[in-house]
């Protein structure tokens, strides 16, 4: 099953499910605005870039640090995406820079992988449980998102590296109160779950809190990543369908919610986000995939909740996008998809 209903959208709207809500609207306006392009230009310049310092050789927690995964295949990108978990967007930015980055802040509450095939024909956003049990270099076993905790993007990239065995070409940080201001500015977004007859419109406290929950589903956190997965999905058709686009002063209103809430790697410039944005204009909504990695089983380790990955179907998983055949291994094994909205818990 893919994500959308397969009617083909204006332009680069499958750019908004690819590289997460917020990031993805910037990059489609390149694209659907011709008329603002300097304000466009100027508004993503001004959004913070960070200096992983991923290609030098250090150690970490004085173990030294393993070598980064190679490349996918060639003109296929990774594009790792962390929805961090706490709203004071001006800490944010200021500790995500590498030597202001204060141990113990802003876990990564949703981690995704989107995955853009080299002939841009399809793409696949592969979510990772936040409790997902892993090692994490310096500290030992621990769960996923206690890495951005740890040690900040560079640590956090370093570990989804190592756990996946691909490369990331670029990171995307989202603070959720971005997410919050995106949803009140459209209005609210309409949600249907499963056993509802009709549409609820939540605002943006309230999707917030939707998205968040996981102690009353039945697969908790399995669930609760259908849900965002959910959201993303509404709220990109309601973005399309408010003429935000077209409307200076909507588009100024949204810009001003998520410039202080975005945080990109320093080479996702805006000339490479242009030249992502444009590479894509032929996708349909029907060629983007959303899953979840495989899941073994859910347990306790040291008193933690923890994610227990299914390791030789994950490996399998993401040794597909190394090898740019996701189509393939989605074709033929079972996965955890994205169901029709109306059957999201």
């Amino acid at each position: 099953m893919t994500a959308g209903s397969g009617t083909r959208q204006p332009s680069l709207v499958a750019r908004h499910k690819v590289l997460f809500l917020l990031l993805a609207m910037l990059t489609m306006v390149l694209g659907a605005v011709a008329g603002s392009a300097l304000y466009v230009k100027h508004q993503i310049d001004s959004i913070s870039r960070l200096d992983l310092n991923l290609n030098l050789d250090d150690t970490i927690g004085g173990h030294e640090r393993p070598p980064r995964p190679a490349g996918a295949a060639a003109g296929s990108v990774n594009i790792l995406v962390a929805g961090i978990d706490d709203g004071a967007s001006s800490r944010i930015l200021e500790e995500l820079r590498r030597d202001h980055w204060v141990p113990g802040s802003h876990r990564s509450d949703t981690i995704m992988v989107v995955h853009l095939d080299a002939d841009r024909q399809k793409a696949y956003v592969i979510s990772v449980p936040r409790d997902t049990w892993v090692p994490v270099d310096g500290y030992g076993m621990a769960k996923i998102n206690a890495a951005f905790s740890y040690g900040g993007p560079p640590l956090f990239v370093r570990t989804m590296e190592q756990f996946t065995g691909l490369r990331m070409d670029h990171l995307v940080v989202v603070d959720w109160a971005g997410f919050r201001g995106v949803t009140d500015a459209l209005g609210g977004v309409e949600i249907q779950t499963a056993g509802s007859v009709t549409p609820t419109t939540l605002d943006g406290t309230e999707a917030l809190r939707y998205v968040r929950e996981r102690y009353n589903l039945p697969r908790g956190d399995l669930d609760r990543i259908q849900r965002q997965q959910n959201v993303i999905r509404a709220l990109s058709s309601k973005l399309m369908s408010a003429g935000t686009l077209t409307s200076p002063s909507r588009l100024g209103r949204l810009f001003g919610t998520v410039r202080g809430n975005v945080a990109l790697d320093e080479g996702l410039t805006t000339a490479r986000l242009g030249d992502l944005a444009a590479s894509l204009r032929e996708l349909r909504s029907s060629d983007v995939t959303q899953l979840t990695v495989p899941v073994r089983k859910f347990g306790r380790i040291d008193g933690q909740s923890v994610v227990i990955v299914n390791r030789s179907e994950t490996k399998k998983l993401f040794g597909a996008a190394l090898a740019d055949e996701l189509g393939s291994y989605v074709a033929t094994h079972e996965v955890d998809m994205l169901p029709a909205a109306a059957s999201v818990d």
